[in-house]
């Protein structure tokens, strides 16, 4: 998922616009990133 979104940020921010490109690299990375955040917020396993 994250890479299919890091593909088409790329695509629109070279052809189309790169503000909106910039947008969906973020989506992309939050993407990405967020099970690492959602394992810190539930702490350690028991």
């Amino acid at each position: 998922m994250a890479l299919v979104l890091a593909a088409a940020a790329f695509a629109v921010g070279e052809f189309w616009n790169v503000a909106a490109g910039s947008a969906i690299a973020a989506v992309a990375v939050f993407v990405a990133l967020r099970p690492l955040f959602r394992r810190d917020l539930r702490g350690p396993k028991k």
